[in-house]
C-alpha cells in the first residue's frame, strides 16, 4: 500500500471516529457524505450481511429485499474474509433485534 493510500485511510478513520463522538455529528456527517439513495443502499447492504449471518439463504434474501443474487453473493464472500470480524462482532453484540430495526 502506498503512502497516499495509507494517509487517505487514516484521514477517513479519523473522520469516522470524530462522527462517533456525537449522534448529531454522525447523522449530519452521513447526510453530507451520502445521498438519501446511497444511505438506503448502505442500509440494505448491512441488512444483507445480517440476514446471511442469521442463516437465510442467498436466494431468500435476494427475493425478500428485491436485490440481485450477485449483490447477496458479494456480501456472502465478504463474510468469508478475515476483515469481516467487525461486522460479525457488531451484529453479535446487537442480536436479532437488528433485523427489526431494518424492517421499516
Amino acid at each position: 500500500m502506498n503512502r497516499k493510500t495509507v494517509k487517505e485511510k487514516q484521514i477517513l478513520a479519523e473522520f469516522i471516529k470524530f462522527l462517533g463522538r456525537n449522534p448529531k455529528y454522525l447523522e449530519d456527517g452521513l447526510r453530507v457524505l451520502f445521498t438519501s439513495q446511497e444511505l438506503k443502499e448502505l442500509k440494505k447492504r448491512l441488512l444483507i450481511l445480517n440476514l446471511l449471518l442469521l442463516g437465510y439463504s442467498q436466494r431468500e434474501i435476494a427475493n425478500k429485499l428485491k436485490v440481485g443474487i450477485a449483490t447477496v453473493t458479494r456480501g456472502s464472500k465478504e463474510l468469508q474474509l478475515k476483515r469481516s470480524y467487525v461486522i460479525k462482532e457488531f451484529f453479535k453484540s446487537r442480536g436479532q433485534e437488528y433485523w427489526r430495526v431494518f424492517k421499516k
